[in-house]
């Protein structure tokens, strides 16, 4: 089924623009914090990450086998890169606080490049009135307060530049899909409070997009979201890992004269300065 789109050409497969081995992309001497990195997109951003050339990632996750699992395809082919196994569980602010401390302190910097927001949860898709009340309410606990936690603990050993990837969901700003009601509430709370995050932490950007629909445990995939200086623009944007990048930077004197395009509110709302 073709996606609606407001920026062509859509992709579904990599392409050049976006290759994670283009010098343009490189994240070389970058430290790269991944949530959920034992599997799906995790694990793949990961290893895009370290086709980019990364210094050091921390994968985190609840699921150690599984975190192994990712550290080792990534050494198989990037012996080079640090790849640093975390047991973590966001639900838990203490928890993910050590987590992301004891990446940190590996680091050489002492401080965190880029953090991928990745974990998350989705409940079993059912009308509302047949949703299990513990099962709907996990959803914000995960997608919500985990969220919350995990920024309240970057915040701490963040660089003086940041990168803030959230990877979210086009649920957060389509219209009613049958069954979804926690997963589309979840993601739409949790998009307003990366927002916050972004306008709130001086010299953060916070890029927020949908990765696709395909197979993973969660729904979704993407190749390597690339964001080297030129991508400033995008900052504070929602926007699809399928736009095409270049169409997207076309658009950038269009995003920077209208705060509104590309963020998740009030269509006809006025503007408030």
């Amino acid at each position: 089924m073709a996606m609606p789109s407001p920026i062509t050409p859509y992709h579904q497969k990599l392409y050049p623009a976006i290759d994670p081995t283009h010098p343009e992309l490189s994240t070389a001497g970058k430290s790269i914090l991944i949530t959920g990195a034992g599997s799906g997109i995790g694990a793949e951003t990961a290893l895009a990450f370290a086709k980019s050339g990364a210094s050091h990632i921390g994968i985190v996750g609840r699921r150690a086998a599984a975190l192994e699992s990712t550290k080792s395809t990534i050494a198989a082919s990037y012996p080079s890169v640090s790849v640093h196994v975390i047991p973590g569980d966001m639900t838990s602010l203490p928890s993910i606080t050590s987590a992301l401390q004891t990446f940190a302190s590996a680091l050489p910097s002492g401080k965190i490049d880029v953090l991928v927001a990745n974990a998350g949860y989705i409940n079993k898709i059912t009308p509302l009135a047949e949703t299990d009340p513990t099962d709907f309410w996990k959803v914000f606990e995960i997608n919500i307060n985990g969220n919350y936690n995990l920024l309240r603990a970057f915040r701490e050993v963040r660089a003086a530049k940041a990168v803030v990837l959230h990877v979210s969901s086009c649920m957060a700003h389509l219209p009613y899909v049958p069954g979804y009601a926690a997963y589309q509430a979840s993601k739409l709370a949790s998009t307003k409070m990366f927002e916050h995050f972004g306008v709130e932490e001086e010299g953060v950007r916070v890029i927020q997009y949908h990765p696709g629909l395909s197979r993973t445990e969660i729904g979704g995939t993407t190749e390597h979201l690339g964001l080297p200086e030129e991508a400033a623009f995008l900052d504070g944007r929602f926007v699809w890992a399928a736009w095409d990048v270049e169409s997207l930077k076309g658009l950038k004197g269009r995003l920077e004269g209208d705060k509104g395009l590309f963020t998740v509110g009030l269509e006809g709302f006025p503007e408030i300065n």
